[in-house]
């Protein structure tokens, strides 16, 4: 297919941020030139090839997967309208996982957003550098004219001063800076972030409803950079986002909550940096109420299960009033907690999802603020639902509402 329409391509791996930056460099893509993007979150080696032909995943229905098929031969045997660009998500599971794709798949633009010191999808892996240079073998996958989009503010990794190389990021040295960033409220309640983009000298304002967390900047900041790279216009790329970006369902999506709450959606994963960074918001968020914590276990950290879980619950004490847990490993954070003195009656902890869900309604109050963040099979979108202001909603709203998750 790709040789039959040689689309151009983008292609984006790292730990923290692959969707929102996906759909933000889609948004920009899309307004100048015939675009696809990998839908929600295909990233794997079923994900992208079903994204290249722009096809569902059909999940256990065979007629699903015949339809696909017969598609792709459509496609392949029919000259038809093909996009010009391809935004494709990139994830590891295990060792190999990029080296696979690099035997077929060739990239105009190669986005790395981070690489943190304890990732997720961690398990398979010998070591955090492993993991490392298995994300980092997506610049491999370059086209020798192509360009790597990096976040300049993560020096775990250096590249060839051959390759042409754009950063961005919140420091000096890189091509595209955020500065003067901070949170904007109405009514009490956090809205967004303004801030001031710098590119080249040229100091621009710039203001992101919606998007609420500082590292949630990143993911912004790299469409613009991949849109800088193809000489698009700075402020009209600025505005576009302004209106359309918003971060996906489950990804620290602001959320108005019963009783005149609000909640922190970030229910569709968790990993030991994501988390933190989402605790972070939450202490730097300013409402009139107190402050909330679901926080669900943390899965494929391998070795480093336990000791992921208590960093976490020792830095819990320093943001929230009220902490439940949920999930076999995540009682490791209450019990951190509670030993670096958070107050043991604040803490509640649930096996299940849908126990903590019944419980948490009765714990918000009006100008209450809660996070709720776990890995997949926790299901804490079933939290947010329970205690959501407009649960009818949900299938806009939250993540993981297809039947086919719905039914487990």
């Amino acid at each position: 297919m790709l040789w039959r329409y040689k689309p151009r391509i983008v292609g984006i791996t790292g730990s923290i941020g692959k969707t929102s930056t996906k759909d933000a460099i889609y948004i920009l893509l899309n307004e100048n030139f015939s675009t696809w993007r990998s839908a929600k979150s295909y990233n794997s080696e079923i994900g992208i090839p079903l994204s290249i032909l722009g096809r569902p995943n059909s999940w256990h229905h065979p007629i699903g997967w015949l339809e696909t098929l017969l598609s792709g031969l459509k496609l392949f045997l029919f000259r038809q309208d093909y996009p010009k660009w391809l935004v494709l998500e990139i994830g590891v599971d295990r060792p190999g996982d990029i080296k696979r794709l690099t035997k077929w798949l060739m990239l105009d633009v190669a986005v790395l957003t981070n690489l943190p010191d304890v990732p997720s999808h961690i398990e398979f892996f010998a070591s955090p550098e492993e993991w490392r240079e298995e994300k980092l073998s997506i610049f491999k996958m370059l086209k020798p004219e192509g360009w790597a989009v990096v976040n300049g503010d993560d020096k775990k990794f250096t590249l060839s001063e051959e390759r042409h190389v754009f950063k961005y990021g919140f420091h000096e040295g890189n091509d595209l800076r955020a500065i003067s960033e901070h949170p904007y409220y109405e009514l009490a309640k956090p809205m967004g972030y303004v801030l001031k983009l710098d590119h080249e000298g040229r100091v621009m304002p710039w203001r992101l409803p919606g998007v609420v967390g500082r590292h949630q900047i990143y993911a912004p900041l790299a469409a613009l950079a991949v849109g800088l790279i193809l000489k698009l216009n700075l402020v009209k790329l600025a505005d576009n986002l302004a209106l359309n970006f918003l971060t996906p369902p489950g990804r620290l999506r602001l959320l108005h909550g019963v009783k005149g709450s609000l909640i922190l959606d970030d229910s569709y994963n968790s990993s030991p940096e994501a988390a933190s960074l989402a605790l972070k918001t939450l202490k730097e968020l300013e409402v009139e109420g107190k402050k909330v914590a679901v926080l669900g276990d943390m899965l494929e950290l391998g070795a480093y299960t336990i000791d992921a879980h208590k960093k976490l619950g020792e830095a819990v004490k320093e943001v929230v009033e009220v902490l439940f847990t949920v999930g076999v490993r995540a009682k490791f954070i209450g019990e951190a907690a509670v030993e670096v003195g958070f107050d043991k009656k604040a803490w509640r902890h649930f096996d299940l999802a849908q126990d903590a869900a019944r419980k948490l309604e009765h714990v918000l109050e009006v100008g209450d603020i809660v996070l709720i963040k776990g890995s997949q099979s926790v299901r804490l979108e079933k939290v947010v639902e329970e205690v959501m202001l407009e649960p009818a909603k949900k299938d806009e709203l939250l993540c993981r509402q297809e039947p086919e998750w719905r039914k487990r």
